[in-house]
């Protein structure tokens, strides 16, 4: 796999500002773009080697933090830490969605759940935020249902 405290450091060198939240921004996006390479490969790895492989691009970013001597590190393990609850809230709430509905039809309401769920756990706190996300699907799926009740009904009684 990549080296990623090389490819951290060419980034971070190439930018022509090295302020800490232009620091965080590219970590933010390595961490992102890392998980979801991981998980778009063909057949997925194990979720050992996707956690390895995360556990080796933080140990990159505190690698390349310590010796700066920012405190970002100790931010994004933080930070880390709540994507990886976020992220199994949101795999539960895709299975949920799939019992009920295919889950091709809901791909973009659940990434509109990634990106609510941080910002409702920060509001409401992580089992109130669960909740509103699994109320939200039940309630998306069930939208879901009838409409294709009401389009169905709605073809059978033309009358042609």
């Amino acid at each position: 796999m990549a080296n990623f405290e090389r490819v951290l450091r060419n980034v971070l060198n190439g930018l022509p500002e090295q302020s800490p939240e232009t620091r965080e921004r590219v970590y933010m996006k390595a961490i992102h773009a890392t998980d979801r390479q991981l998980r778009a490969m063909q057949p997925l790895p194990s979720e050992i080697l996707i956690r390895r492989q995360m556990a080796n691009l933080a140990d990159a970013i505190f690698a390349i933090e310590t010796e700066s001597g920012y405190d970002l590190a100790k931010v994004l393990a933080e930070r880390a830490t709540c994507k990886a609850r976020s992220m199994s809230v949101i795999r539960s709430a895709s299975a949920l969605v799939g019992k009920l509905m295919p889950l091709e039809r809901a791909s973009d309401f659940l990434s509109n759940l990634e990106d609510l769920h941080p910002r409702w756990t920060a509001q409401y706190g992580e089992n109130a935020a669960r909740g509103k996300i699994y109320l939200e699907c039940v309630a998306f799926a069930f939208l879901y249902q009838r409409s294709r009740l009401v389009s169905s009904v709605s073809w059978f009684s033309r009358s042609d």
